[in-house]
């Protein structure tokens, strides 16, 4: 009778892979209600993410190395959530942190006299800009982003003239997208394609007026303070894109967002 072999563990996945940890299949989270779950950087072309509901990014110095800890405390330093780099800094009149405003969520509270975030952005073609933002009332326009601080003429506008939010590239191009009059957060997007190409526009997915792209030049990126122009209210958070994104890539970050900070992303179609 032959004799009976040795018992062998099974070799291990670990074994299999000499040694090496075995690669882990990747989890996919889902959303109730809403399917896969996305965030910003997992969608290609992100060129900054700031997300002033994460307090693990928020400082109270340029340099980042003092931490927002306290309700009221002004924001001198934001950490690009990207990866880029591109972090957002203002050494003397930054906005205040305020706690628990939205969703559970902190935002950052600009005065509508000279608070201002700025980031060393520059040089995109094309774009896709997500600003989830709440315009306190008033009776003059605010300037809420700019791109172009050479000449000031490519902006995010909340128009207190028309009650309406809109993308400025001169005079000759200033599309309204949506009502603020309401004073309530809203996601207003801009899709924009190179130079001579047609900009879109969104309200939580809900399109807006069109325009011709005319402004040749981004020259840079300056949160709330504009050349004289000021903004008064609370901007919760802001995503680029070096692109047009796709209708899909639009939708996941959009529904992103709005889920996150208590709103309703109308889908794109």
């Amino acid at each position: 009778m032959p004799a009976s072999r040795p018992y062998q563990r099974p070799s291990s996945r670990a074994q299999h892979f000499m040694g090496k940890q075995a690669p882990r299949r990747q989890r996919v989270r889902h959303s109730p209600g809403t399917g896969v779950f996305v965030d910003p950087t997992s969608i290609s072309g992100l060129q900054l993410w700031a997300d002033f509901g994460d307090l693990t990014t928020l400082f109270q110095d340029t340099a980042r190395t003092s931490p927002i800890t306290a309700d009221a405390q002004i924001i001198k330093g934001v950490t690009d959530k990207s990866g880029q780099g591109k972090h957002l800094t203002e050494a003397t009149n930054g906005p205040t942190y305020k706690e628990n405003i939205q969703n559970g969520l902190s935002i950052a509270r600009f005065d509508d006299n000279n608070d201002a975030l700025t980031a060393s952005l520059s040089g995109l073609t094309a774009w896709t800009i997500f600003l989830l933002l709440r315009t306190a009332s008033g009776t003059a326009d605010d300037y809420v982003l700019n791109l172009d601080t050479s000449t000031n003429e490519m902006a995010f506008i909340s128009g207190f003239v028309d009650n309406k939010y809109e993308w400025y590239e001169g005079a000759a191009s200033r599309a309204q997208i949506g009502n603020n009059s309401a004073v309530v957060f809203n996601n207003i997007v801009v899709t924009r394609p190179a130079h001579s190409g047609t900009y879109a526009t969104y309200l939580d997915g809900t399109p807006g007026a069109t325009g011709a792209t005319t402004v040749t030049a981004h020259t840079g990126f300056v949160l709330g303070f504009i050349a004289g122009n000021v903004y008064g209210g609370d901007i919760a958070e802001i995503v680029v894109y070096d692109s047009v994104l796709s209708t899909n890539s639009l939708n996941n970050v959009g529904s992103y967002m709005d889920t996150k900070w208590g709103l309703t992303w109308t889908p794109v179609t």
